[in-house]
């Protein structure tokens, strides 16, 4: 039996979005509770609260610009676009890595190739829920001079040996937006060990339209986490639901008082939630076929991974198709073309490295699938037999 967890409109609900409006009058100890609650998550971490992980990747990146030399980072060739628009609003030039298809690990000799090519900063991305070994990326890259930034906006509580996603590297990147384990309506942080000193670069303060625009985005992810609703504003021309755009990164600024208000919740919340979704991951890993019509990626059936969402690769056309019919419960294309099919990101690639096969093949055939706790056992199950063409 699937045990599933309260969507988060139950705990950061109401009475959270009541203290948010309360502290536009009386910010008082808000601040200090949230950063408190980031540094019991990270405690050999400081950290800097933004409002966006894409601020914090601009940041990560102005802090440690190279001196002497062009400013270079390697980005995965599939991921998400506002990934590389952190990198080109920190006036970076970009050289793109390879993925195995499977682990959704970065492709070694790819990696090695971009850093021949100037790259002095490499991003590692944790996908879904599925945590990288930061250790042995550092160790195969053997250089001690590349920085690595680690991207845990999608880590979603997740782990490796007992250190939490994003506290791996020297610097690490969070995202408190939608879609992302641990929702404080928007916001981000910068996560930095003794090793940077980050007084060369400062966000600028957000406003009290930061805040209700905060507000308004918390209490719709609260009403989408229902699968049957999230089907409606998917068909409505103009809202943009499931679809991936570039959007120039813009100014980084301090984080809302209303995340600052809903984080402590939305992190509590997030480890209330970790083991339904592992469970309903262990669920959708046992039911489809492994190496078949659909196959999962990147070993979620580890205890350690945040499940943020159930990825898949699907090979035939016309299972894709069956797919795609399914985003009314929550089943969705991710990233449907890698970074390098975006004019804007195009025009910043420093230099072509070898084919990126790994990246186009995810682009093409990469679903994934909800495990937040809106969704049940029989939503599940029902999932699992359209997808399969079960009866």
């Amino acid at each position: 039996m699937i045990r599933t967890f309260p969507p988060v409109h139950s705990v950061i609900g109401l009475s959270s979005m009541l203290r948010a409006v309360r502290a536009h009058l009386d910010a008082g100890p808000v601040e200090v509770q949230a950063r408190e609650a980031l540094s019991r998550l990270f405690p050999s971490r400081s950290h800097i609260l933004l409002d966006s992980g894409t601020s914090a990747l601009v940041l990560a990146l102005q802090a440690t610009r190279p001196d002497g030399a062009p400013p270079v980072v390697a980005l995965p060739g599939y991921c998400c676009p506002d990934v590389a628009s952190a990198a080109i609003g920190a006036g970076y030039s970009i050289v793109l890595y390879d993925l195995d298809p499977l682990s959704l690990a970065p492709d070694l000799p790819s990696l090695r190739h971009a850093l021949r090519c100037g790259a002095t900063h490499v991003v590692l991305v944790h996908f879904y829920g599925i945590i990288q070994d930061v250790d042995a990326v550092a160790s195969a890259i053997g250089n001690p001079d590349v920085t690595i930034i680690e991207d845990a906006a999608q880590a979603a509580g997740g782990s490796r040996l007992g250190i939490q996603a994003g506290g791996q590297a020297a610097l690490g990147i969070m995202s408190f937006g939608r879609g992302k384990g641990i929702n404080a309506g928007g916001g981000g942080a910068l996560l930095v060990s003794g090793n940077f000193d980050m007084g060369s670069v400062a966000p600028v303060l957000s406003s009290k339209f930061d805040s209700f625009r905060s507000l308004g985005s918390t209490a719709a992810t609260s009403l989408l986490s229902n699968p049957w609703i999230y089907g409606l504003p998917r068909v409505l021309p103009g809202l943009g639901i499931g679809e991936t755009h570039y959007v120039p990164a813009g100014i980084p600024r301090s984080a809302s008082l209303t995340t600052q208000v809903l984080l402590p919740s939305a992190i509590a919340e997030n480890a209330r939630s970790l083991p339904g979704r592992r469970l309903l991951a262990a669920f959708y890993d046992a039911e489809f076929d492994r190496g078949l019509r659909v196959r999962a990626l990147g070993g979620q059936d580890r205890g350690d991974g945040g499940a943020l969402r159930f990825a898949v690769r699907v090979s035939r056309a016309e299972d894709r198709l069956r797919f795609e019919s399914l985003a009314r419960l929550g089943v969705v294309r991710s990233y449907p073309r890698t970074l390098a099919a975006y004019p804007e990101i195009r025009a910043a690639i420093h230099s072509d490295g070898p084919l990126l096969r790994g990246a186009d093949e995810l682009a093409e055939t990469t679903f994934t699938l909800p495990t937040h706790g809106g969704i049940s056992e029989r939503v599940a199950g029902q999932i699992v037999r359209a997808l399969e063409d079960r009866p």
